[in-house]
């Protein structure tokens, strides 16, 4: 087979030929690389094949009278230009020829034809924020109708500056939890931060891990639109606290859960394990109590507005207790979703679905009493949620949804400042062609989900908006290099605007890393928040630029859960580790040592600090007096350099030689109201700049 036409199709459903990587190399992608991404997306790769695809797809430009996606401006009449040129619609329409516009609301309204000096156009009225359908000629078109922009901080608010905490909601420590952070912590923790000033609590992802998984980064989720039940506070479940069997297990679980509250590492299995006991004891005592009870109604219309999509995910759980966690190697009869052997194993085991539907139904309500409750202290935005850039390959979401995601390859970055030999994320990406097909429905549902208990969230890795690096699988072994996909970035945004207006909420876009070119300025103008990382924070001359220059529609923060703390950088610890794991090694290590130096030198400098030893606390705080000045709308500041923690909570490229996602702060939450640090921290936020002026 000649390649010309297996590289016009990979250009045509976008796998970009060639990238930049970070030292300004060229990389090209190869047949090997083209080959492996198409069969991820589902083409077949023979010749024949091939060449049938480009033909359909031809074919159906040529036909097609207007494109399948379509993002106009909410509110305003809109002229859209026909693909086809007016002689060759002559045949087929006049003027006087109609089009059908099927609302969200369902709706059916007639869109006229009429020509203009730029042709013939297709006139759309002005259309409510939502997603509309264009029917003519055979086609269907999605039309978004979006704002312009997403809303600002003052839009909402009527702040100028708005600063939070970020923190690992797993590492709370109380004296009541199961030794591992839960939602009452959150609580406990936001009354706290909002004492201070605070207008947001930010967290890593939520999203359910899959109770039979045996991992714990919050950034390898099994399904985005669901939530950790890991996470649940289980002495404050009403049925808990009513069942006898619960009371008894708890109580006889003590011991266990005062080791587990002691050690200095979360025991994610064990936490795990004597949660569920006791969760699945209340359930059972819960599902022999009369049906038409407040409770049982309650989770009864949960569960009928969970429909189709929280019935397939309790049935993964439920399988996945039998099969293990990962359903590709399940009996081939259950790794389909809608297969009758799937179907007959979810009613033989009815009691274990409604199990699950019960952990989802007490998880959101008791994520959506932590939000209750922050914005009911006065925090103005409450709890600010991140969005994983992807899921397990193995996990619910694939499972359920396998047709809008990629098979056998992974998210990755190439190589770059933060990590010199690329990385692979072991995350299935969505697949663009099936997600089109899909209307986006997956994406919007994830992106409305998160929103439910959020006046912010965060997208990892935003650049996956406009491209994704995928990885083959077996790159480790035949080392077939990775290329990038684009994504229809501006149908994206245009959702992220729709879902944030109709929230009334905020959306962060993390965009560090290998930017493409005008990417910053796009999501600018879309109205969502940048990511200035002061690490990161440098000119081409490697000097920190001042705070005052930071982006303005920004959330400035010292460093992310992926780099040192304050304490930790000024140290070095992170190079220790690094150096401890044999990431590092020979003249690396000193020349990574003399490089923090010189920054903290700069550091120093910028934050004003005087010479001699300084206290962790000084240091911490300096580089909080810094942030507090800084330009940027929002600040972030992590509850690690609060307390001046030095071990960060992740170390990158590493899984068992570091305690990544384990680590547990030294305070207890209720000790939070009278601690001095966080009081510290708030007076330097609530003082400084433009924050004095709006907020003091």
């Amino acid at each position: 087979m000649t390649t010309a036409p297996l590289f016009a199709l990979a250009e045509q459903v976008g796998i970009v030929p060639a990238y930049h990587d970070f030292d300004g190399r060229e990389h090209v992608a190869g047949r090997e690389t083209v080959e492996a991404l198409l069969t991820a997306m589902g083409f077949a790769t023979d010749e024949a094949s091939v060449r049938d695809l480009i033909a359909a797809h031809d074919a159906e430009q040529a036909a097609r009278y207007v494109p399948p996606d379509i993002v106009i401006t909410a509110e305003t009449a809109t002229e859209l230009p026909l693909m086809r040129p007016a002689d060759q619609l002559a045949a087929d329409m006049d003027e006087e020829a109609k089009v059908d516009l099927i609302c969200e609301d369902g709706r059916t309204l007639s869109c006229g034809l009429g020509s203009t000096p730029a042709g013939v156009m297709i006139r759309l009225p002005e259309l409510p924020i939502g997603y509309h359908r264009l029917t003519h000629g055979g086609f269907d078109s999605l039309v978004i109708s979006a704002p312009t922009i997403a809303p600002a901080l003052h839009d909402l608010t009527g702040m100028k500056r708005g600063w939070g905490v970020m923190a690992s909601l797993y590492g709370l420590r109380s004296s009541r939890n199961a030794g591992l952070g839960d939602f009452a912590d959150l609580a406990d923790f936001a009354r706290a931060a909002a004492n201070e000033g605070a207008a947001f609590i930010g967290l890593n992802p939520v999203h359910a891990l899959g109770t039979s998984a045996d991992h714990h980064s919050p950034y390898s989720p099994s399904h985005r639109g669901f939530l950790n039940s890991r996470l649940i506070a289980v002495d404050q479940v009403p049925e808990v606290i009513a069942s006898q069997n619960a009371q008894r297990l708890l109580q006889t679980s003590e011991p266990v859960l005062e080791n587990l509250r002691n050690s200095d590492l979360i025991q994610h299995a064990d936490v795990t394990q004597v949660k569920s006991d006791i969760l699945r004891a209340a359930f059972d005592d819960f599902d022999q109590e009369p049906a038409d009870g407040p409770r049982h109604c309650a989770f009864s219309a949960y569960m009928r507005e969970g429909g189709a999509t929280l019935r397939h995910f309790c049935i993964f759980e439920t399988i996945s207790e039998h099969h293990g966690s990962d359903w590709l190697a399940w009996p081939e009869a259950f790794q389909d979703a809608g297969s009758q052997a799937t179907q007959s194993f979810a009613e033989t085991h009815d009691r274990d679905v409604r199990f699950h539907a019960y952990l989802q139904w007490i998880a959101e309500t008791q994520l959506a009493k932590a939000q209750d409750t922050a914005t009911s202290a006065g925090m103005s935005l409450g709890l600010y949620l991140d969005l994983a850039v992807g899921v397990r390959p193995c996990g619910a979401e694939t499972w359920a949804g396998e047709r809008v995601f990629a098979r056998g390859v992974s998210l990755g970055a190439p190589p770059d400042a933060f990590s010199s030999t690329g990385q692979i994320w072991q995350l299935a990406p969505f697949n663009p062609a099936t997600l089109k097909g899909a209307r986006y429905r997956p994406f919007i549902d994830t992106i409305r989900t998160l929103l439910c208990h959020a006046g912010m969230i965060r997208i990892d890795h935003a650049i996956g908006l406009m491209r994704c690096f995928w990885i083959p699988d077996r790159a480790a072994s035949a080392r077939v290099p990775g290329a990038y996909v684009t994504y229809p970035f501006d149908v994206l945004l245009a959702i992220l605007r729709v879902e944030a207006q109709r929230a009334n909420a905020l959306i962060i876009a993390e965009d560090l890393g290998l930017v493409p070119a005008n990417l910053r300025e796009a999501l600018g103008d879309a109205g969502l928040y940048r990511c200035s990382v002061m690490q990161f924070e440098r000119s081409h001359e490697d000097v920190y630029r001042a705070p005052s220059a930071y982006p303005k529609r920004a959330l400035a923060s010292f460093a992310t859960h992926d780099t040192p703390t304050v304490a930790g950088f000024w140290h070095g610890r992170d190079i220790d580790e690094r150096t401890r794991v044999g990431d590092l090694v020979g003249d690396a290590i000193e020349h990574q040592r003399a490089t923090r130096r010189h920054h903290c030198h700069q550091l120093a400098e910028m934050a004003g600090l005087s010479d001699g030893p300084h206290s962790d606390n000084d240091v911490c705080m300096a580089v909080h007096t810094a942030l507090a000045d800084c330009s940027s709308d929002l600040v972030a500041v992590q509850f690690d350099d609060i307390i001046c923690t030095h071990m960060q909570p992740n170390l990158p490229g590493t899984t068992h030689e570091y305690p990544n996602w384990q680590l547990k702060y030294d305070t207890d939450v209720a000790s939070l109201t009278d601690d001095a640090r966080l009081k510290g921290t708030g007076a330097i936020m609530r003082n400084a700049g433009r924050c004095k002026r709006v907020l003091g």
